[in-house]
């Protein structure tokens, strides 16, 4: 899988800072995080949409970033 599109993505997170996420919520007790505002809002607007059009903007995104 040729991943160089991920790496130049604005819209991903580096893994460290998804573990700092991590251990902070570890300290907090939290069992659930959501980390980045980006990925907040998308699982908040998920919520709110209908199913159709949710699967529709996954496919996008995942055909975006791999393609068959």
């Amino acid at each position: 899988m040729d991943t160089t599109k991920l790496k130049d993505s604005k819209l991903l997170m580096s893994p460290e800072e998804v573990a700092l996420y991590a251990i902070r919520a570890l300290e907090k007790n939290r069992a659930i995080i959501i980390p980045g505002r980006l990925n907040r809002w998308m699982a908040f607007s998920a919520r709110l949409s209908s199913r159709w059009l949710t699967r529709k903007i996954v496919g996008y995104v995942n055909r975006a970033y791999c393609p068959r």
